[in-house]
């Protein structure tokens, strides 16, 4: 059976670029690559989740602009 790749589905592909892991493990701060509908251009944002697996993944950016290298401060 063939399945077909059509251009919209582009705009739902979701690639994780970098990780920062919380000093105590219990945290991930991520960030997330999309491409944005009638964009073209990529953009990252950033996102929190927690290793146990409980709860939505919290995103903490949200814009037409790249973030990177997540880091966790003392």
């Amino acid at each position: 059976m063939w399945t077909f790749f059509a251009l919209d589905d582009l705009y739902e592909l979701r690639e994780i670029r970098e990780l920062a892991i919380s000093p105590d493990g219990s945290k991930v701060l991520y960030v997330e690559r999309q491409f944005g509908c009638g964009q073209d251009h990529s953009f990252d944002n950033l996102w929190l989740v927690s290793t146990e697996g409980s709860g939505e993944p919290l995103r903490l950016t949200q814009g037409l602009w790249n973030d990177c290298c997540p880091i966790w401060k003392p």
